[in-house]
């Protein structure tokens, strides 16, 4: 059996969700979720692929926010922003 915390992260077109979860009993011990900052460059795919560099930056920013967040360091693990 799994020992120790995950965080599962989805990542959708609009949304990124992270959830702490217990390894051993699956239980899910906080959310954080926002907009996904992606945005900024285009509602469809196709566009934002056009400028994957600046793209990768921003949602590993946002995820690192989120570890940090449900990990204690950061504000409330169930608040969302």
């Amino acid at each position: 059996m799994a020992r120790g915390l995950g965080i599962a992260v989805d990542l959708g077109t609009t949304t990124v969700v992270a959830e702490l979860v217990d390894l051993a009993s699956g239980r899910v011990l906080g959310v954080r979720s926002d907009l996904n900052p992606q945005a900024v460059y285009g509602a469809d795919i196709m566009r934002r692929l056009r400028v994957a560099g600046p793209l990768t930056q921003l949602i590993r920013k946002k995820i690192g926010q989120f570890v940090a967040e449900l990990s204690g360091s950061g504000r409330s693990a169930t608040s969302s922003s």
